[in-house]
């Protein structure tokens, strides 16, 4: 997604939700190769752990939940997507692989298809505040703005330490002009999060679009020290 000038759209996107270490109900075998895939640190092996646990147990829905998550930062949409419908398709409750799709439909840019699982996701688990937030960028990114900051609040309401829904929610209030409670928003997130350079730029448009310029050249200043190209421009302008 990219706005540059409030016009850089800088929503800052959710990631995937990884099923937790399980002691439950599959064979030992099948957990410990589990297991194993969710402790591991290189991703070739997590797959090769989760598929070694999907052999022994089919229906081990976390496995293809987690597998799917792995292809698809790969960018193996097709195969993630199939992972995530053999999860839906043995647990039609389990709003994690519902968002995990909607996350490579995102990525696809079939956003219709993603909006529809963010929304199943949150009527199976309505505290699921990432669905919220990821839902709320997509309204974001076709201008729904209103609609956005509807989710971006309940995303907030749910984890009220949510920097990157105080950020997309400042975001979305910027598009519509409303610099202050963007700037009030944006603020929020900095507070919880210092490492965000996107945060400092897209405040910083915003006190340039009130006329506090040195507050916007302060952030400019930060995020163009970390690498941030569209801040650097702006100290050239």
């Amino acid at each position: 997604m990219k706005y540059v000038k409030l016009t850089v759209i800088l929503l800052l996107m959710g990631t995937f939700a990884l099923a937790p270490v399980v002691a439950g109900a599959q064979s030992d075998s099948a957990k410990e190769w589990y297991n194993m895939g969710v402790r591991e640190k290189d991703p070739n092996k997590a797959i090769e752990y989760y598929t070694k646990a999907i052999n022994v147990y089919p229906n081990y829905v976390k496995a293809y939940n987690n597998r799917g998550s792995i292809y698809d930062e790969f960018k193996k949409h097709n195969e993630a997507i199939a992972d995530f419908n053999k999860a839906i398709s043995i647990d039609p409750n389990f709003a994690i692989a519902y968002y995990n799709r909607g996350i490579t439909y995102r990525n696809l840019k079939r956003y219709d298809d993603a909006i529809t699982d963010f929304t199943m996701a949150i009527s199976i688990d309505p505290k699921y505040a990432e669905a919220y937030n990821n839902r709320g960028i997509i309204y974001g990114m076709f201008k729904r703005y209103d609609e956005a900051i509807v989710d971006f609040n309940k995303a907030i309401s749910i984890e009220p330490n949510y920097a990157d829904a105080y950020y997309n929610r400042g975001f979305a209030f910027g598009r519509l002009n409303k610099h202050y409670d963007a700037i009030a928003d944006i603020s929020k997130a900095i507070s919880i999060n210092q490492e965000q350079p996107f945060y400092y730029f897209i405040r910083g448009l915003s006190y340039k679009a009130v006329g506090e310029n040195e507050k916007a050249l302060s952030d400019f200043e930060k995020a163009c020290n970390v690498g941030l190209d569209p801040a650097c421009a702006e100290l050239k302008k």
